[in-house]
């Protein structure tokens, strides 16, 4: 009896943004490189930081503007941001009337988590803004727990928060963007590393807040602001792509998954003070300077709270005891409650005159979002006579008090009906072959906005076949955590096998193949997207074939492959098929070899699934599995297409994560979506150029794109459909 032994692995590892927006999944439009943090230094800084007696690190953004400034060593470094500041300072007092105004920043908070306990609620989110706007405002309850010594420094830094009202896509959002991260805590490194560079809403427009696990007890860190934006200047605050400020999520807000000493919002007011450009009270030194001559000088941090006056003389020129009390200090938040005259002059200065700070003040995304028309369509491949529902998703400030649709742009004719005023159209029917441009006008009594999607619609002849998902046997979903490559026992009649099930083994095994059941006709085979297990030199057949009586039969198309042209472990491979298959119910797609050589490995990658759909091709002939009492399903995705008309191709079966592969590539990417939908794809360079685009949105499930004449290096493949927007890196490496 046969045995197989499932060696698993894990499929190539892509990053999926999950980030709901009021119900919409989004990402900014500006791409950027991920950063690469020293892991070893930051581990050291971590062990090395001073601790709460709680055992947190209060704040880790000194530490990580060290780690940024090692990876990116043109940062400009904090003594140079101080002498910026100190000469602007020069001449604060004398424009000081102009930061009277109350000043409103817009903010995003990025929700990374990895299980319902992370994934924070909106409450807790509004509270941690209300505590920021009372913080900065100095209308905080416990203000007057201030020394009477400090009244007189306590300042109204006259800024205000407001969670974003515009996405980057102009669409209404909540200003939350939640993206499950798929693991329970996240280190700085793979936070600034990966995960700020994949979320960043455009920090011109956006102050860009992170919630998560941080590993490592850390509480908080930020981005301190950059002291020039003029060109061939060096800034301080380090990339556009990781600008912000990150909070741990039981740190965050006043309810919800706060604990205390930490609950009552202030860890993400003194990181924002720092994002602003203040320093550490105590000037990160024993009685340092934190170039603020109201407060007065400061031994070190205060993890406790205190008694006024604490630590009177201690330092020269302390005449008042320490202000631990302030928000730039390490006491607990129950004991922080103002900031001075001096912090609001150095915060006003970042405002007047930092890049991506004074930009803030003028975003327009806390009002509401424009009057924006858009629609879907249930199908937008149909035969002659079959009917498209349309569903309106446009929106505004206001109530749409009007809808213009136009089924028929172009007049082509035979479209029932042609023009609807409703706001929901009724079910639209298209009587002749055609492609159909689709138009939609809406208002709200004050204003209009209008969208037209040209070749929306495409009819094919009465009685074409149109491509359609149908169940197929592999699920990537389902096997996808699971899958492994089929090998024989070791002890094959007691000798050991010198390959795989493809290579030379005691079976005699040549070739693998998995039955697909279709129910379709007139229809196309046109690619097949395998997952091998691989090594070696020699050639292989990728193949189709019908079914006799029951068994792979007659073969429908058939390709050579080098192995060293195969993808393995994780890495897909597809074959575009030289001429289409023609399909006409259940057939069988996998691979055989006439000979190979010794210890090659061509193992096509199977799970365990309830009904074997595996069958090999032995000395005899084909065998179905089942006959060993095996179940198994092989790693094939069979794309159709109604290739003779339309050029849509469509993936039979159920795949759950975008595939964008090989990876490394050496120019060519084969993109593989998880549904059929109209998509534009978009590839950057590492400095942000637009290098391809597919054009107008096309309505199919895989693209190959061929990107070969650019230099080798990281790319970003923006993936647009709907409102969604998903990036993939990719390098390429000729």
């Amino acid at each position: 009896m046969k045995k197989i032994t499932l060696l698993g692995f894990s499929l190539l590892s892509v990053i999926i943004l999950n980030g709901q927006i009021s119900g919409n999944k989004i990402k900014t439009n500006e791409t950027k490189a991920n950063i690469s943090l020293d892991d070893n230094l930051n581990q050291q800084l971590i062990q090395e930081a001073p601790k709460t007696p709680s055992g947190h690190i209060r704040c880790f953004s000194d530490e990580m503007q060290q780690l940024h400034q090692l990876a990116n060593p043109q940062m400009e470094s904090a003594d140079d941001f101080e002498k910026w500041m100190e000469e602007k300072l020069k001449t604060y007092a004398q424009d000081n009337a102009n930061n009277k105004a109350s000043r409103i920043i817009p903010v995003v908070v990025h929700v990374l988590y990895g299980n319902t306990t992370q994934n924070i609620s909106m409450a807790q989110i509004q509270s941690q803004i209300t505590a920021m706007n009372k913080d900065f405002s100095a209308t905080n309850t416990d203000i007057s727990n201030v020394p009477s010594t400090f009244q007189s420094a306590i300042a109204n830094c006259d800024i205000e928060f407001c969670l974003a009202q515009i996405d980057p896509n102009n669409q209404p959002t909540n200003g939350v963007n939640r993206v499950n991260v798929g693991t329970t805590s996240l280190t700085t490194n793979q936070i600034d590393g990966t995960w700020k560079p994949q979320t960043v809403w455009d920090p011109t427009k956006y102050f860009n807040i992170w919630v998560a696990n941080i590993q490592g007890g850390i509480l908080g860190y930020a981005q301190f602001p950059s002291s020039s934006g003029l060109t061939g200047m060096p800034t301080n605050g380090g990339s556009a792509n990781t600008d912000g400020v990150v909070i741990l999520y039981n740190a965050f807000g006043t309810t919800g998954a706060v604990s205390a000493p930490y609950n009552k919002g202030r860890t993400a007011t003194h990181e924002t003070g720092h994002w602003l450009g203040l320093r550490h009270i105590w000037g990160d030194a024993s009685c340092g300077n934190d170039f603020c001559n109201d407060t007065p000088p400061q031994q070190t941090s205060n993890g406790n709270c205190r008694n006024h006056p604490y630590n009177l003389g201690v330092c020269n020129g302390n005449t008042t005891g320490e202000m631990f009390m302030n928000y730039m200090d390490y006491t607990p938040d129950a004991c922080m409650f103002m900031f001075t005259a001096n912090q609001k002059a150095r915060m006003d200065i970042v405002l007047q005159n930092s890049p991506r700070r004074g930009s803030l003040l003028t975003s327009n995304v806390c009002g509401a979002a424009p009057l924006t028309a858009n629609f879907t369509a249930s199908s937008t491949t149909i035969t002659a006579g079959q009917t498209v529902t349309f569903t309106n998703t446009s929106g505004g400030p206001n109530p749409i008090t009007s809808n213009s649709w136009n089924f028929d742009v172009t007049s082509q004719g035979g479209v029932t009906p042609s023009t609807s005023t409703a706001a929901t159209p009724p079910t639209i029917t298209y009587n002749n072959a055609g492609t159909y441009t689709v138009s939609l006008l809406v208002g709200d009594g004050t204003s209009t906005d209008s969208e037209v999607k040209n070749g929306y619609i495409t009819v094919l002849a009465a009685g074409s076949q149109v491509c359609d998902s149908t169940a197929a046997t592999w699920d990537l979903g389902q096997h996808g955590a699971t899958t492994g490559a089929g090998t024989w026992a070791p002890d094959c009649n007691g000798t050991a096998p010198s390959g795989y099930i493809l290579g030379q083994n005691c079976y005699g095994d040549n070739g693998w193949a998995d039955k697909i059941p279709y129910a379709g006709s007139g229809t196309f085979l046109t690619d097949v997207i395998y997952y091998f297990s691989t090594s070696g030199t020699g050639n292989v057949n990728l193949k189709v074939w019908g079914v006799n009586a029951g068994a792979p039969g007659n073969v429908l198309a058939q390709q050579s492959v080098q192995i060293s042209q195969l993808g393995t472990g994780g890495t897909p491979t597809l074959w575009t098929l030289p001429t289409a298959a023609s399909l006409n119910g259940n057939f069988f797609v996998g691979h055989d070899h006439t000979s190979l050589v010794n210890g090659d490995t061509v193992a096509l990658m199977s799970a365990v699934t309830s009904t074997n759909t595996v069958w090999a091709k032995e000395t005899g002939g084909w065998v179905d599995l089942a006959t060993y009492n095996l179940v198994q399903s092989a790693a094939v995705i069979p794309v159709i297409c109604n290739s003779t008309t339309t050029g849509e191709k469509e993936i039979l079966g159920q795949i759950d994560k975008i595939l964008v592969f090989p990876n490394p590539s050496n120019g060519t990417l084969n993109i593989a979506l998880t549904e059929k939908k109209e998509t534009t794809i978009e590839i950057y360079n590492l400095v942000g150029k637009l290098i391809y685009t597919s054009g107008n949105p096309l309505n199919t499930q895989l693209f190959t794109i061929d990107i070969e004449n650019q230099p080798n290096g990281i790319y970003f493949v923006n993936i647009k459909n709907d409102k969604n927007i998903i990036t993939k890196k990719v390098l390429i490496a000729k």
